[in-house]
């Protein structure tokens, strides 16, 4: 177990879909500095199979990813989240429920400073699992893959948790309703891409990717919000 859950309680940071978890012990409205986001991970168990692997989000530290050939970054794109305070009694729960959501590339970091999105609020240290350049389900070290490309392949991928595009499109929608500040171009560019798609096919969503306001939560996805997956 990682040292940082030994103590009395710990805090876990997510920064995919666990954002749109509102359970008791959440924090809203976190952000992690020196990291982008992208949909640089391949799923073979949650939004993809082994034989055709979906793609989800990881942590990419700033430094590695500046030596890489990605220029779909802008100056106001932060890594927004969700941390949760975990309480004694459900640490070992918790932590054996992420482990299994987690288990497809996914390591454990628990040195990642956690900022708030209230000035007066403390920097929290949480327990965070990110998908380092080094697991064998990253896929940008073939080389950075378009936009465009992401976009279909996430438009054309499913697995046991569902459409891939799903997963996009609840990630994007939690992260408008996390703050006006909670800029990632990357997710909603892709967004935007995959719903295109979506018209170009003639395919109708029923309306689960329309973006809720900023500070406003989707009470028509609670059924969706019961699923912990990665």
């Amino acid at each position: 177990m990682c040292p940082y859950v030994s103590r009395s309680s710990f805090q876990s940071y997510s920064h995919q879909m666990l954002v749109d978890r509102q359970v008791p012990g959440y924090i809203k409205g976190k952000l992690v500095a020196g990291f982008v986001r992208r949909f640089w991970q391949s799923s073979e168990d949650h939004r993809g199979t082994p034989e055709a692997p979906g793609r989800v989000v990881t942590l990419i530290e700033r430094s590695y990813w500046e030596t890489l050939n990605d220029h779909d970054f802008e100056d106001d794109d932060q890594v927004w989240g969700m941390a949760y305070r975990i309480k004694a009694d459900r640490v070992e729960d918790v932590m054996r429920e992420l482990n299994i959501r987690e288990i497809n590339g996914y390591s454990i970091r628990n040195d990642i400073e956690v900022f708030s999105s209230e000035p007066e609020a403390p920097t929290i240290r949480a327990l965070v699992y990110i998908g380092t350049p080094e697991n064998p389900q990253f896929i940008a070290r073939e080389g950075i893959p378009g936009l465009d490309e992401l976009a279909h392949h996430i438009f054309n991928s499913r697995g046991p948790s569902g459409e891939n595009r799903d997963y996009l499109y609840n990630l994007h929608k939690s992260l408008v309703g996390l703050s006006p500040a909670a800029h990632d171009h990357h997710v909603s560019r892709l967004f935007h891409r995959a719903v295109a798609i979506e018209a170009e096919n003639k395919i109708k969503h029923l309306g689960e990717h329309e973006a809720v306001g900023p500070g406003t939560a989707d009470r028509r996805s609670k059924d969706k919000q019961e699923e912990v997956e990665g």
